[in-house]
């Protein structure tokens, strides 16, 4: 095992090609003007002041900086940034932003890059010194009683232009920098860190953009022709792309976007998520009787935003997104050439898409049929476009807190992408999970800026990472990994459930064994911060157990079963907050729960066939609005029945329907349902209406609470429900118009 230096321990020293580090100093470039002290740009001072921090921290020396005009010269020499000294074979070499080149020769160590391979390739030599930069807030540093670098050459030229990864553990910017990070949307990266890679408009310019560009709240009202008439409504889940005025507003919106970016790279103009609505207009039909599709339709739309939006900004690139009803490639319409266009992967995470999709061709194996798909659809806008991005998932985002096995995929699937010439991938992380993410976002970091590598390196990283992390007992860690793989189903999705990642004959032994493993390692972790670490996988196991068996045990267990499961489950409630889980989906919050009677899995979310439900009811009670989606004119009348279920406890919490007017009282008070048992609701006279309409006439603002429920995309009858508890939940399901 590793041995890592210690707070008050002895300190390493530091030989280059046999000289000590004390007869070194920094040299780094500067314009030399009389009248002004010398200056250097900042991302070169910064590369300088991380070296001579990190050399001091393990040997105790601070090497001396000195700018090359000065007649002061060090013993010998570590050149960063390209120097005047006629040496310095990289003085006046162009970079591309990420490259760096590092050498060493008899004992002249040079390092130069772009503005950001220069910070890139100081890093890798503090790597070399030993230094282990393993999450944010975890960094080691390798013990040795003497370090010797000798000659060497570090020449790194990235084959993806935009490395990104949306893991709430990789959003500092001073981390994602040493993990060669350089997707810059959340995390802002400084021009001291050579900027970034980013998306103009912040987090909600990165993607499905279609509804910040063209905002409802500011169009819909007075032009709603600006959005998609889908089944004879003007949809605000899309718009139409063929209105002239539709394509000012976007222009103008993301314009407004670049005006605010001190360095723009990319904007996105894409389809939304969710409730996505295509326009069947006139206009658009015309187009789909020519033989278009809806991505012809979309690119055509596109090529003309960029066009202009270039007219200002000749270096920006407009990037949209193969996506939802956008998927298929082109029939007519082809992008621009410098269009960035996001091909969103799918398909089986625990097999690498290669591998899926030639065993696809052999066997036409069911499982892998998505990944072979995505691999097709890849090679086709290959063939006409020279900007593609991925939008990979090797993340669990539906359940981000079980065991989710894919660490044997992502070399490979990396080096998939660098071989189809993709020029740039987006990784779909998580909120802080109990989900190996830090593990997952440290390996993700290291093959996105080297998908070259081999096996035995990818697997050295992954160790190296375990050791540190986890501590004396990372072996056990290790196999921890091992028994999930084993155990796991063969081809996994993004959204899969506890029990269809570790099915249910495999649960026993996942859970003992899972638990053995984890325990002994944790019997070994020396420090806080280990057990920590250790306790979070731990977790992992416990979430699973509860989750998959709490309502079969409520259901049909004994006394001592379900009183036993009831105090498991709210100790899995408090353990999660105590590690700073707070989510148990991409966009679900861990509730507040008062009744532990309810499970994790009730609690987390609705259920898959729920068309809406109150997730998350905060810490007060309140009165909620619900929308029941019913095919309609709006201001039209209908009878309506559905299931709903509710574990509102609040006697005074009776249900109420918008008819028009007015919130009729139905005298229906809902009732604690402990299970999944619903009720059928007959409800007459119900006014179909939108959340603009019904904020219009009632005087309830759209962003108040009570209408959070209430998707501004879908029209439907509007249920009061007069008074909820704080983590209380209404599910509704299977609503039907009555003849």
């Amino acid at each position: 095992m590793n041995k890592y230096l210690r707070i008050g321990e002895k300190l390493s020293e530091i030989s280059v090609c046999g000289k000590d580090i004390s007869e070194y100093g920094i040299v780094f470039h500067s314009s030399v003007n009389r009248l002004l002290p010398a200056i250097a740009p900042e991302h070169i001072e910064k590369s300088a002041a991380v070296l001579q921090n990190y050399i001091y921290k393990i040997s105790g020396i601070t090497v001396p900086i000195f700018y090359d005009c000065y007649p002061l010269k060090p013993d010998c020499e570590i050149l960063l940034g390209g120097t005047n000294r006629e040496y310095d074979k990289t003085a006046g070499v162009k970079y591309g932003d990420d490259d760096y080149d590092l050498s060493v020769k008899d004992g002249l160590v040079v390092i130069n890059g772009g503005k950001r391979g220069l910070l890139y390739g100081v890093y890798a030599f503090i790597e070399k010194l030993g230094v282990r930069f393993l999450t944010k807030d975890v960094e080691k540093i390798l013990y040795k009683e003497k370090i010797e670098i000798n000659d060497c050459v570090d020449i790194q030229r990235p084959v993806f232009e935009y490395r990104d990864i949306c893991d709430w553990s990789a959003f500092d910017a001073d981390f994602s920098v040493k993990s060669r990070i350089n997707g810059s949307f959340v995390r802002r990266l400084r021009k001291e860190d050579g900027g970034g890679v980013g998306f103009a408009g912040g987090f909600k310019g990165l993607v499905h953009t279609f509804s910040h560009l063209v905002p409802a709240s500011v169009y819909y009202t007075e032009k709603p022709y600006l959005y998609a008439l889908d089944k004879g409504v003007r949809n605000p889940g899309g718009l139409c792309m063929s209105e002239k005025e539709t394509l000012d507003v976007v222009v103008d919106s993301a314009i407004k976007w670049l005006d605010d970016e001190e360095s723009p790279t990319l904007v996105s103009i894409s389809v939304n998520d969710g409730e996505m609505a295509y326009c069947h207009c006139e206009k658009c039909e015309e187009k789909r009787k020519k033989g278009w599709n809806d991505t012809d339709i979309l690119f055509d739309f596109i090529n003309k935003a960029q066009r202009r939006i270039k007219e200002k900004y000749p270096d920006v690139s407009v990037e949209t997104i193969s996506y939802h009803g956008v998927e298929e490639t082109p029939n007519v319409v082809y992008p621009d050439e410098d269009i960035v266009i996001r091909v969103c992967s799918t398909g089986a995470r625990t097999v690498a898409f290669k591998d899926a999709a030639e065993l696809y061709e052999k066997n036409k194996t069911p499982e892998l049929k998505s990944s072979y798909e995505f691999t097709e659809r890849l090679k086709k806008y290959l063939e006409f476009t020279k900007k593609i991005y991925v939008w990979d998932y090797p993340y669990n985002y539906n359940q981000i807190n079980a065991a989710f096995p894919v660490f044997g995929v992502l070399l490979k699937n990396a080096r998939y992408f660098a071989d189809n010439n993709v020029k740039g991938v987006f990784i779909n992380g998580t909120a802080v999970s109990c989900n190996f993410s830090e593990l997952k976002v440290y390996l993700l970091g290291k093959v996105l800026f080297d998908p070259y590598m081999s096996e035995e390196r990818y697997i050295s990283f992954a160790e190296e990472f375990l050791q540190g992390y986890y501590g004396a007992g990372w072996q056990y860690v290790k196999e921890y990994i091992s028994l999930c793989e084993k155990l796991s189903n063969a081809a996994l999705s993004e959204i899969a459930e506890p029990m269809e990642i570790i099915p249910e004959k495999n649960s026993s032994t996942y859970i003992s064994k899972g638990k053995e493993l984890l325990e002994k390692a944790y019997l070994l972790a020396e420090n806080k911060g280990e057990k920590q670490n250790i306790k979070k996988l731990i977790l992992q196991v416990e979430y699973y157990d509860v989750y998959c068996f709490f309502d079969k045990v409520m259901e049909s267990g004994t006394e001592e079963q379900k009183k036993d499961y009831i105090s498991r489950n709210e100790k899995l409630y408090n353990d999660l907050r105590k590690a700073g889980i707070t989510r148990v989906l991409e966009n679900a919050f861990l509730p507040v729960v008062k009744n532990f009677r309810q499970s994790i899995k009730e609690c987390s979310y609705w259920d898959g066939k729920c068309v809406t439900g109150d997730r998350n009811n905060e810490n007060h009670e309140r009165e909620i609005y619900v929308i029941i989606p019913v095919d309609g004119e709006k201001g039209e009348r209908a009878d309506i029945s559905f299931l709903y279920r509710t574990n509102n406890e609040n006697e005074n919490g009776n249900l109420g329907v918008w008819n028009g007017k007015e919130i009729a009282d139905l005298s229906i008070n809902p009732e604690w349902r402990e299970f999944k048992n619903f009720k059928t609701i007959d409800v007459n006279g119900g006014g179909i209406t939108s959340a603009d309409d019904f904020s219009a006439k009632t005087k309830i603002p759209l962003t108040d609470l009570r209408l959070n429920l209430i998707p501004r995309h879908i029209t439907g009858i509007i249920i009061r429900v007069k008074s909820m508890n704080a983590g209380a939940y209404m599910f509704v399901r299977e609503p039907k118009k009555k003849q």
